[in-house]
């Protein structure tokens, strides 16, 4: 059934998320909330009562930059109307320099991006969405799990702990590269886990290659989905930092990619002692060959399922519109809040010589 079909008979369920996870802006009471928010909106006694009665709690407008005080401030979408098959366009009021993104689920537990992430500018935002399109996250980050204190001298606890969940990673967080240099200090018996999507920006083949001390996997999947991965290249024994080539296992066959689309990939990383490190790269079409490039924003993102791939095809499904604040310059000043203060969220330094950290606080 077309998602237009049953998008006319049952309707898509809306709600709102508010993201704080990696939150990225001043805070220095620690309280979970922007300080800069708080000094334009003063007098907030009780952050989870709603002073505006609009249905968001104080600390959730916090994070979504509105106005806890006006009732027709709110992150909500306000209009959604089907303008051709899979086809879904929204509009609410944005914020200037908040981040938002448009998440999909067919049971409300797994929630997964879809469509496109976008930065508000204050005025109303229109946002077009394609349920068969992967989505492509602009900032370019990929996701990294770590685990501390492993004993034996292989792989398996590192891809163990990621089909399992179980122990909990010591670090999750997220990167902007495929590459992970060496720890300082000097950190030892741990492994990593980096998983993604590859949204390649030509048609053609692509070689791969992955570096590493002490062992190393990369898989690929033939499209979005992780279940059809494969292990396309590794690195049997420790390397140099960036030496590909000390092994041939460590390049990959020839692999036939198609622009735009979007590709599932995971490394897997084991430390043992002495160096450490990971490094992935690729040549794409038209390099040289034997050149590559580190793998990397803006060709890597940290989502990519379809709508249909996540929905499978089922009879109902649920939107969401989830607010956050994100640091573009990385100034350790909100985009949201940069906006606020009349500075340049894509310069940390908008002043020369004086880091905009600084001049916000």
């Amino acid at each position: 059934m077309k998602f237009q079909t049953f998008i006319r008979a049952l309707g898509a369920v809306f709600c709102a998320a508010i993201s704080t996870a990696g939150a990225q802006f001043i805070d220095r009471n620690g309280n979970g909330a922007s300080d800069v928010w708080q000094a334009a909106y003063p007098g907030i006694s009780d952050w989870d009562a709603d002073d505006d009665g609009d249905g968001f709690t104080n600390f959730q407008e916090a994070q979504a930059g509105t106005n806890p005080f006006d009732p027709n401030c709110h992150p909500r979408v306000r209009e959604m109307k089907i303008t051709a098959d899979d086809r879904l366009t929204f509009r609410w009021q944005s914020v200037a320099g908040i981040h938002y993104r448009m998440s999909v689920s067919a049971d409300l537990v797994e929630w997964v991006p879809v469509g496109n992430a976008g930065i508000g500018d204050g005025s109303l935002m229109e946002h077009e969405l394609d349920l068969t399109v992967p989505a492509v996250d602009p900032v370019g980050k990929i996701t990294r799990s770590k685990w501390s204190d492993l004993t034996g001298w292989s792989l398996d606890p590192v891809k163990n702990a990621a089909a399992t969940g179980e122990p909990a990673p010591a670090l999750t967080d997220e990167l902007a590269a495929v590459e992970t240099p060496q720890t300082n200090p000097d950190e030892h018996h741990y492994g990593q886990w980096l998983r993604g999507w590859i949204i390649p920006p030509a048609t053609g083949d692509y070689t791969f290659w992955i570096a590493g001390d002490d062992l190393a996997e990369l898989w690929l999947s033939d499209d979005e989905l992780p279940e059809n991965k494969r292990r396309v290249a590794n690195v049997p024994e420790w390397t140099s930092f960036r030496q590909f080539t000390k092994h041939a296992e460590q390049e990959s066959a020839p692999i036939a990619l198609i622009a735009g689309r979007s590709y599932y990939f995971e490394a897997f990383h084991r430390e043992f002692s002495g160096g450490d490190h990971l490094s992935v790269a690729w040549t794409r079409p038209g390099m040289a060959a034997g050149t590559r490039e580190i793998l990397a924003a803006p060709f890597i993102s940290a989502a990519g399922p379809t709508a249909a791939a996540v929905l499978g095809g089922g009879q109902r499904f649920f939107l969401r519109l989830a607010p956050s604040q994100i640091d573009s310059d990385g100034d350790g000043v909100s985009d949201y809040e940069e906006a606020i203060l009349g500075l340049d969220p894509g310069n940390a330094s908008t002043t020369p010589r004086v880091d905009d950290f600084d001049a916000a606080v």
